[in-house]
């Protein structure tokens, strides 16, 4: 992604679902000579088609093109100051994406949980058509994460804004048109997952909150590529926590103080949770402090002399 080869890892990614596709149903099934077992299979087929799109992407960067243009052959040799300096962002980037993908998800399924299996169901099958409308903006996340980088190491500040500006239009745009369908075809969406007519009546409601916050929630994923890319990660793991407490103290508040909004207390709070993660990602963006961080204060001297 770094060095604008998408397609490289497109393909390792294909190529891996097909693996895990053939694994899964030679592993649960017990075909072509393989022993059949069940959901262990399916678990085993996972692995291995994660294995091979690993497998691909390590080959591809040790071999060939690669070895000869980034010399990555010659950089295995662990550099521990390197792979601090790494860890200080990785971590933090880890933790904002645990917790604003699956500990929110977690704590939004246990809220629900307490409502039945029809909101479960209900909350499932919306999850699945809002995580389907959102993978083009997390593509623009990683292409924002990767402009601003990029643009911050060529000192161009000014340049990784006009970027983060463009990339915002773009998913506010999509995004607006997404929560429109929400609310326009919510029905048509549900039906394509579920057949009773309770969890269906259930889901289209969740879909209208849904529609509510998918301009926010483009204000958060793309600021959030930004920030990433300047190096603001630890801001990003913070209020990723905080997102996820707005969540579980105001959804069980919810559920106490007005009983009567059923299972989609839970969904007004998590509404709330992505309306503040979109406007404080913004303002931090826009207070500029990302510009005071400095990614490679281990630079080489000499690298320094011939750039001046």
């Amino acid at each position: 992604m770094g060095i604008h080869r998408p397609l490289l890892s497109m393909y390792a990614a294909l190529i891996a679902q097909v693996v895990n596709l053939v694994m899964n149903y030679a592993l649960i099934f017990g075909k072509f000579g393989f022993p059949a077992m069940g959901i262990a299979g399916s678990a085993w087929g996972t692995v291995i088609g994660i294995t091979v799109g690993g497998g691909i992407r390590m080959a591809t960067f040790l071999g060939g093109g690669f070895r000869t243009e980034y010399a990555s052959m010659s950089m295995l040799k662990p550099d521990l100051r390197k792979m601090t300096d790494l860890l200080k962002i990785g971590l933090p980037a880890g933790i904002e994406l645990a917790f604003s993908a699956g500990v929110w998800g977690a704590i939004l399924f246990w809220l629900v949980g307490r409502f039945g299996k029809e909101t479960q169901a209900a909350t499932s099958a919306a999850l699945a058509c809002i995580n389907l409308s959102t993978m083009p903006i997390e593509g623009l996340k990683t292409a924002i994460t990767v402009a601003v980088g990029k643009s911050i190491g060529a000192d161009k500040n000014h340049t990784a804004i006009k970027q983060t500006r463009l990339c915002l239009r773009v998913a506010l745009i999509y995004m607006g048109f997404v929560g429109l369908g929400f609310l326009l075809f919510g029905r048509i969406f549900m039906r394509m997952w579920s057949s009773d007519d309770m969890v269906i009546q259930i889901g289209v409601e969740v879909l209208v909150f849904a529609a509510i916050y998918q301009l926010f929630y483009a204000s958060r994923t793309v600021y959030s590529g930004a920030l990433r890319g300047a190096g603001d990660t630890v801001w990003l793991a913070i209020f990723a926590l905080g997102a996820a407490a707005i969540l579980a103290l105001g959804g069980f508040v919810i559920i106490k103080v007005f009983p009567n909004f059923g299972s989609l207390g839970p969904w007004a709070a998590a509404t709330m949770s992505i309306i503040a993660a979109g406007l404080a990602n913004r303002i931090r963006f826009k207070s500029g402090k990302w510009k005071q961080i400095d990614l490679f204060s281990h630079r080489p001297v000499e690298l320094e002399m011939n750039e001046d």
